[in-house]
């Protein structure tokens, strides 16, 4: 296999790895919201009823959804606003954008390869393996994990510029560098590390003073500060039991192992794989499971080859912020996921083309494997494009999941199957009590005309906090109406009043319903937004 030098322009190949993940990934486009998000962030973000040029400002300024990421957001603000945004909201204009730019990304993936292998073919074959394996999926087919998407794109380019500003050493590519690590990091602020993983590159690829190094990236290290100070501030993990100090470092083996087994072996992929810290400790894997990734990195560095060690830091450093190493939100349900590899794929790709490139293995060995994984991938878009089929089939292989059980009652509703939803729900409730299930719960009963059953599941979702809408507390106070229920009234009241403080309808309402105490009438019968 000839070699050719990363400056020659070989700008078909490139295409050619555009192309092909483009033609695979295009079930993606008829695939719906995912109830996991989604609808929260899109369908029924208030910001987008209607859309207003304050709502777009306020993605950019202010964190949303316990994120900052405004470069995200602030692009789903504005193909929802295209869109119009409410319940009529198509899904398909946000599937191109995830389309297009995980293949963009995985342009940008290639050109990292081929920087550092120097060889045609086998970048092209690396870059694929990036782009096509099935754990890619979920952050395609999800709505809301384009930050995923843009997050993984912008790093990419950013180690792409970087390579090649340690050829040419012109200044402009090393500011274009930054301007992509900055985007990286206002994409998802997974992106903290992203210096950290330039800095092995560096050390790699050139033998120089440790101080130049430095000075050549200590640009890149206000990313991490901005990324660092940002989850600190915003991403609190409220609500969710934090792990012992000593088990963390074990979890973040275990979370390694678990994408190293799921990348050489894509089977039984799951939304949720309820590998939470306490559901790993109570297993006893996390005393185990930790065996694995040391074979695998000690086998790689006996290699003594740098490259190879870019391997393994493009592998662990992008994983170690939601490794479990930190407490954050998905840890209620899981500490690994398969979007959370999305940067990961880049080391396997480059392993890939290392292996191709050194060992002279033939190019049509890499061809099979990746058709494999293309079809394993599009069997995976194509459970994607009936939600109520994909939380069915991931319920399987993760039985105890709170997320899917919760998930397929939200289906059920929509579905309008009311006994399918009531008997979720109560199956939801027995994981764990939750104002959005009590929630569902309430109108599945409520449809079945049980009316005194979903006041009392309507009364323990304001024991928990809720954030309901208005439009669904005005329902509740009609249910309250019909049953001359003063407590739900109240509650539900209070709550409204919570959600819009400055309107003085809920105001007057509740001091409606508080003097009819005292009299024979206790709850008015009409309920008025």
């Amino acid at each position: 296999m000839t070699e050719t030098p990363p400056t020659q322009r070989h700008w078909i190949d490139p295409l050619i790895v555009i192309a092909i993940t483009l033609a695979v990934f295009v079930p993606v486009l008829s695939t719906p919201f995912s109830i996991v998000d989604d609808y929260l962030m899109i369908v029924d973000n208030p910001d987008l009823a209607p859309p207003t040029w304050e709502g777009f400002r306020k993605q950019w300024i202010t964190p949303q959804f316990h994120l900052y990421a405004p470069v995200s957001y602030g692009l789903m603000y504005a193909i929802g606003a295209i869109e119009g945004g409410g319940r009529g909201t198509s899904p398909l204009p946000f599937k191109i954008a995830s389309w297009i730019i995980h293949a963009l990304a995985t342009g940008a993936a290639w050109w990292v390869i081929r920087l550092l292998t120097q060889n045609r073919a086998a970048a092209i074959i690396g870059a694929l393996i990036v782009g096509l394996h099935p754990l890619q999926v979920e952050s395609v087919a999800w709505t809301t994990g384009l930050k995923d998407l843009l997050c993984g794109g912008f790093s990419f380019l950013t180690l792409a510029l970087y390579l090649k500003y340690l050829d040419v050493r012109r200044a402009r590519w090393r500011r274009l560098a930054i301007a992509a690590a900055i985007l990286a990091a206002m994409s998802k602020p997974t992106a903290a590390l992203l210096p950290l993983t330039m800095l092995v590159i560096d050390w790699a690829t050139r033998d120089e003073p440790w101080l130049s190094r430095i000075q050549r990236l200590w640009p890149f290290a206000l990313v991490t500060l901005f990324s660092i100070g940002t989850i600190i501030v915003v991403q609190h993990g409220v609500g969710i039991a934090r792990a012992p100090l000593w088990a963390r470092p074990l979890i973040a083996m275990d979370s390694l192992a678990f994408y190293l087994i799921k990348i050489v072996a894509p089977v039984n992929l799951s939304i949720d794989y309820t590998r939470t810290p306490q559901a790993i400790i109570a297993s006893g894997a996390i005393y185990w499971t930790w065996i694995i990734p040391t074979i695998v990195f000690a086998l790689l560095l006996a290699t003594r080859s740098r490259k190879t060690i870019v391997a393994i830091a493009l592998f662990v450093i992008p994983i170690l912020p939601v490794s479990g190493l930190a407490t954050f939100d998905m840890q209620q349900y899981t500490t690994v996921t398969d979007h959370y590899a999305y940067q990961s794929l880049l080391a396997v790709g480059l392993l890939v083309a290392l292996v191709i490139g050194r060992c002279r293995v033939r190019v049509w060995s890499g061809v099979i494997v990746l058709c494999g994984l293309a079809i394993v991938s599009v069997n995976r878009l194509i459970l994607w494009q009936d939600v109520r089929v994909l939380y069915t089939t991931d319920l399987v292989h993760s039985p105890q999941s709170k997320l899917l059980t919760e998930s397929l009652v939200s289906v059920a509703i929509d579905d309008q199957r009311w006994s399918e939803a009531e008997a979720l729900a109560r199956r939801a409730l027995e994981m764990r009590h939750h104002a959005g299930v009590y929630d569902n719960l309430a109108m599945a009963l409520e449809a079945q005309g049980r009316d005194a059953a979903a006041a009392a599941a309507a009364a323990e979702i304001f024991k928990l906090n809720p954030k309901l809408q208005v439009p669904r507390i005005q329902q509740i106070l009609r249910l309250a109406a019909r049953l001359r229920d003063e407590d739900l009234a109240i509650l539900a009241t209070r709550h409204w009043i919570e959600r819009e403080p400055r309107n003085p309808a809920p105001r007057a309402l509740l001091k409606q319903i508080e003097a009819s105490q005292k009299r024979p009438t206790t709850v008015p019968a009409e309920v008025s937004p």
